[in-house]
């Protein structure tokens, strides 16, 4: 089961890629896809402005500051 939701029994894939470590801990956390891109932070780029800010990455959502689309970064 994904240790955020609690809902969504995880595939093989999900269970061996989805792994983050627990802070002062041995222990690890195992992500659901969905959960996974969830706490994921995209990082975009006003080209207008140069403002820069975060997003989660939940979906594929089209984020718009000075009036455009902004760049998305690694």
């Amino acid at each position: 089961m994904c240790d955020r939701c609690e809902i969504v029994k995880l595939s093989y894939d999900e269970y061996t890629n989805n792994v983050r470590d627990i802070v002062d801990s041995g222990e690890k956390m195992r992500y659901c896809d969905e959960c996974r891109n969830y706490i994921i932070l995209k990082k975009w780029e006003c080209m207008k402005c140069n403002s820069k800010g975060t997003i989660r990455n939940e979906r594929e959502i089209s984020v718009n500051h000075c009036g455009e689309s902004v760049q998305w970064l690694e």
